[in-house]
This record gives C-alpha cells, sequence and structure tokens, in this order.
C-alpha cells in the first residue's frame, strides 16, 4: 500500500513549531483534532508520514488563535513512489 508522505517549508516568520491538522483520510482513517499534531523536521523540511493512506484533507498551522489558514504556493510536496 502506498504511504502519504507530507513535506512543508516553514516561513521563516513562522514560530517553530509547526502542526498539521488532517481529516478526510482515504481509503480510511482517524481526523486529528485542531490544532492537529506536532510535524517532525527532516534535512530542513517539516515532515508527516500516513502509513497505508493515499490522500488527506490538510492544513499548517501555528497554533496561535489568528491567521492559521495562509496558503502558501509551491512549498508541498508529496512523496510517491513509482
Amino acid at each position: 500500500m502506498v504511504d502519504l508522505v507530507v513535506r512543508f517549508k516553514k516561513p521563516a516568520a513562522w514560530a517553530d513549531s509547526v502542526h498539521i491538522h488532517y481529516w478526510n483520510i482515504r481509503p480510511q482513517g482517524r481526523d486529528s483534532t485542531w490544532p492537529g499534531v506536532p510535524m517532525d523536521e527532516e534535512a530542513g523540511w517539516l515532515i508527516h508520514r500516513f502509513p497505508g493512506i493515499e490522500a488527506a484533507s490538510l492544513v499548517f498551522n501555528r497554533v496561535v488563535p489568528v491567521d492559521n489558514f495562509l496558503i502558501y504556493k509551491n512549498i508541498i510536496r508529496l512523496d510517491r513512489p513509482n
């Protein structure tokens, strides 16, 4: 089964703690509760692995009460085997 791997390049203005909140897990899984789970750091990227998951809705956040839902282009990379 394919694993979903999400990498996020944290904007410089964001605090060190970045969380990923996810829902709509496919084929099946448990949604996170806000603000999600902390992301791990790997090779200069923040990373979260979803073992056995093919798709999910997600949002990255700084765990602050305002201005969480900013969308950044070209900073998300999904790794999938060929």
